[in-house]
């Protein structure tokens, strides 16, 4: 089970990196066909191709940095959860504004890889 959990843990870090580094097709590699996010501010998005359109808006408009701090992982029948707290870094023109958030993401296979399905920010 531990080596289950280091894998989720491993992609929930690696969808993190791709987003920084603005990896558009690696990034949707990462997600169940069926991903929903919901973030402060936004409606709920769902499936790729949302998240596809909000990513390559956000992208057009600043840089993102990320620190996650991971505090509670579990297995639960067949979905994976990663709990814990995301240190953002927005840099719009010249502006630059940090944030604490907290995350969840459920994980879960799909055609026999682990896929990130659900994302929530709060």
């Amino acid at each position: 089970m531990e080596a289950s959990l280091q894998t989720a843990r491993n992609l929930v870090l690696e969808y993190s990196q791709l987003v920084r580094e603005q990896d558009m097709e690696a990034i949707l590699a990462t997600l169940s066909h069926e991903i929903s996010l919901q973030i402060p501010d936004y409606p709920p998005l769902t499936g790729k191709e949302e998240l596809k359109l909000f990513y390559e808006q956000r992208f057009n408009q600043a840089e993102y940095t990320f620190e996650l701090n991971i505090s509670d992982e579990k297995i639960v029948s067949d979905l994976y959860f990663i709990h814990g707290i995301m240190h953002r870094t927005t840099i719009e023109a010249s502006d630059r504004s940090t944030e604490a958030l907290d995350f969840s993401f459920i994980l879960r296979h799909e055609d026999g890889n682990l896929k990130i399905w659900q994302m929530r920010l709060v």
